[in-house]
């Protein structure tokens, strides 16, 4: 098993900090985005001529697979029985979400990316360029929604009970149920959202670049607080229970900001040159996995 790394920690002014925790060698291949499924984490990633995939049930010890002819995998979800892929302009699906089990179930007729990807209970929702959206009940059959995002590109997408919240590159959030009619809920200045997560109550978090947002209500209103720093390119944000956890990186350091009530703050500055994109949670395990290693944080 790799060496438990104590990393160097920036206390808040309530003096938490992280737990002892490993940074782990992976086979390589993921950290585009990634889940837990209750079972196992699951990160997938990939290059121009084929798809990767690495999956863990405790964030330690890793197994990879491929799958040659397609692009590199940019997003993942699942409903508990099958799995959603996306990469590029097209949409995979599979039983397992691991290695060369990929079928192709629809391809985008324009240019431009297909981003993220969340199950909402109900149906499947995709966001990509130029507002675009897709939608499937069951991760095979896919529609052509439009544009009912308008022009902006959308990076990011989760759900928050039977509601989709997704994120743009022009700031904002917005909310849907069924992926056709959208409501704008927020906007936020000059950030990207690349990451939005729920914690308790109403609480909720987004990250765009060097920005991590709290907020005290799911309309994302009522901003508790923000940490700010252009040093600090943050990349995804999860809520473990107690904690939001943004995940990042600064000009040579891959970074962790954490905070429990968005007043006070905790830095965490990594001995590592490395981009973590993608984050999950299990019961006792925090993931957030690079294109070739994990950082794991025992709860």
């Amino acid at each position: 098993m790799p060496p438990l790394i104590n990393v160097p920690v920036k206390r808040g002014s309530t003096g938490f900090a992280y737990a002892d925790y490993q940074i782990i060698d992976t086979p390589g291949g993921g950290g585009r985005d990634m889940l837990f499924n209750g079972q196992e984490f699951i990160t997938i990633g990939g290059g121009a001529t084929y798809s990767s995939s690495c999956w863990s049930s405790d964030g330690i010890s890793w197994s990879s697979g491929t799958q040659n002819s397609m692009n590199g995998l940019t997003g993942i979800a699942t409903n508990g029985s099958i799995y959603v892929g996306l990469s590029s302009g097209k949409i995979y699906s599979s039983p397992t979400g691991k290695g060369a089990s990929w079928t192709l179930r629809y391809t985008h007729t324009d240019t431009g990316g297909i981003n993220a990807v969340a199950w909402n209970g109900s149906i499947f929702c995709a966001v990509g360029s130029s507002g675009r959206v897709f939608t499937s009940s069951n991760g095979t059959s896919w529609s052509y929604v439009g544009t009912p995002l308008g022009g902006a590109t959308h990076y990011s997408i989760e759900a928050k009970g039977n509601t989709f919240y997704a994120g743009s590159a022009f700031c904002s959030v917005n909310k849907s149920t069924n992926g056709a009619v959208w409501t704008n809920v927020n906007n936020f200045g000059s950030v990207a959202i690349y990451g939005i997560a729920f914690g308790e109550a109403d609480t909720c978090a987004v990250v765009g670049n060097d920005n991590l947002r709290v907020y005290s209500s799911d309309n994302f209103i009522n901003e508790i607080k923000q940490t700010t720093s252009s040093v600090y390119q943050l990349k995804d944000v999860v809520w473990d229970g107690e904690y939001f956890i943004g995940v990042g990186k600064s000009t040579t350091n891959a970074v962790l900001v954490k905070t429990k009530n968005g007043v006070s703050w905790d830095l965490t500055i990594l001995p590592i040159n490395d981009t973590f994109n993608a984050g999950a949670v299990s019961s006792n395990r925090i993931v957030f996995t690079s294109n070739s290693r994990a950082i794991v944080i025992s709860k």
